[in-house]
């Protein structure tokens, strides 16, 4: 991924987590800003959640995590003029570090993933995207190996 691009998408994360933001992504692959957009909940029929793992320190996806997110991304084509979807990306990180370090890392990693998505034909609309470092564990164990994780959700409404 080419540094402007995790630039770009970095700011926005960073834009809708501290204002409460939305975002719009084109397909020339910029993002615009857009405020004070009010959230409607939907009911939820279905919903899948899938782990991407990464070794220590490393934002990199593997060949098996690729795998996993092409199967994601599939599924979510294979149903999206059936149903409206979405896709929920929280990176993770163990506890080994600063919070600095974990949050900068819990990023790359949910950009990571969320930038495979969008390239196997994932709506950057039906996307949101949050990193927690090590702070809300999805296991409830802060050092378990699986925490070094994005966090996946495919939810149909």
């Amino acid at each position: 991924m080419n540094k402007m691009k995790k630039l770009i998408i970095a700011v926005a994360v960073m834009l809708c987590f501290f204002n409460n933001s939305a975002f719009a992504y084109n397909k020339a692959k910029t993002i615009t800003v857009i405020n004070d957009i009010k959230k409607v909940e939907k009911p939820v029929e279905f919903v899948k959640t899938n782990l991407v793992l990464f070794k220590v320190n490393k934002s990199d996806l593997t060949a098996y995590s690729k795998s996993q997110l092409k199967n994601i991304a599939d599924s979510y084509l294979d149903h999206k003029e059936k149903r409206a979807m979405a896709i929920e990306v929280i990176g993770h990180t163990d506890k080994t570090g600063s919070l600095k370090y974990n949050l900068d890392l819990s990023t790359e990693r949910a950009l990571a993933a969320a930038n495979y998505l969008i390239d196997n034909g994932v709506d950057v609309n039906d996307l949101s995207i949050n990193a927690v470092a090590y702070q809300n564990p999805s296991t409830g164990e802060r050092n378990s190996l699986i925490e070094r994780s994005a966090e996946i959700t495919l939810k149909t409404f």
